[in-house]
C-alpha cells in the first residue's frame, strides 16, 4: 500500500499502480467469496479445506487471514473515494468498486477494517473542511 503513494512513485506512475491494486483485490475477494458461497452447490468443501485457508479464514480463504482481506477491501473503498475526483478514472466504475468492496469488507467480517475505513473517511472530511475554511 505504501508503494502506491506519490512519495515513492511520483505522480505519473501512481494511477497505474492504483488500478493494478484495485484489480487484484477484486479478483481475489470475488474468487474467495464465490468459492465460499458455491461450495455447497459443487460439494467442494474437502478440496477447499486442503488447498485454501477455509478452515481458519472462512470467507477470506484466499487471503492470509480475514484482517488482510478486510483491510485490502477497505483500502480499495478509500482509493475509490479519493480517486473519484480525478478525470483519469471512470466515476461509475469507481462507485461500483466502492460499493462492491464495502459489501465484501462487511462479508469478510473484519471489524478493524470497518473501524479503519470509518476513521479514514472522517479524516478526509475534516481535511476537506479545513481546506474550505482556510
Amino acid at each position: 500500500m505504501f508503494g502506491i503513494t506519490s512519495f515513492t512513485l511520483g505522480k505519473n506512475k501512481q494511477d497505474l499502480y492504483v488500478k493494478i491494486f484495485i484489480t487484484l483485490e477484486i479478483i481475489f475477494s470475488l474468487a474467495s467469496l464465490a468459492l465460499y458461497y458455491t461450495m455447497p452447490l459443487f460439494n467442494t468443501e474437502e478440496i477447499l479445506m486442503q488447498w485454501t485457508n477455509l478452515e481458519t479464514q472462512g470467507k477470506a480463504m484466499l487471503f492470509g487471514n480475514t484482517n488482510t482481506a478486510g483491510i485490502m477491501a477497505a483500502f480499495s473503498v478509500l482509493l475509490a473515494i479519493v480517486y473519484y475526483r480525478k478525470k483519469s478514472f471512470n466515476k461509475k466504475v469507481l462507485v461500483l468498486i466502492g460499493i462492491y468492496n464495502l459489501i465484501a469488507m462487511l462479508l469478510f467480517g473484519c471489524r478493524s477494517a470497518d473501524l479503519g475505513l470509518f476513521a479514514a473517511i472522517v479524516a478526509l472530511i475534516l481535511v476537506s473542511f479545513a481546506k474550505v475554511i482556510s
